[in-house]
């Protein structure tokens, strides 16, 4: 559906990754790697999922990362990627893209559905 509704530039960006797409095979292959062990009913009395990150508290040990071209496809998709943040009580990470709208902006914004927005290092 997305490939009938959005020019093709923008559904390129989605659909791909970035130029040599080293990061995403790299990112796959981490989560190759990883397995997961369950405990089966070993102390579910209290289960608590939260983690520190970054000196904070979240709810899930899972941060959301910079989605600056999320707005490419759904205008203010970025506020509502921080409200889901916010309401899940996770971090949400603002993107440095430059759009019209300044980042200031959506800080503000974001910071008014509840989230603690954190500015990435790197452009997305």
């Amino acid at each position: 559906m997305a490939k009938r509704r959005l020019p093709r530039a923008i559904f390129d960006f989605f659909d791909g990754a970035a130029e040599d797409e080293i990061t995403l095979r790299e990112n796959r292959a981490a989560f190759e790697r990883v397995r997961i062990a369950p405990k089966m009913l070993t102390g579910v009395e209290h289960i608590d999922t939260s983690a520190a990150i970054l000196g904070a508290r979240a709810s899930l040990p899972i941060a959301v990362g910079p989605t600056g071209g999320i707005g490419f496809g759904w205008p203010f998709a970025d506020v509502g990627v921080a409200r889901a943040a916010a309401a899940a009580g996770i971090p949400y990470t603002l993107s440095t893209m430059r759009r019209p709208r300044s980042s200031a902006s959506r800080a503000r914004r974001a910071g008014a559905c509840g989230s603690r927005p954190t500015s990435s290092a790197s452009a997305t």
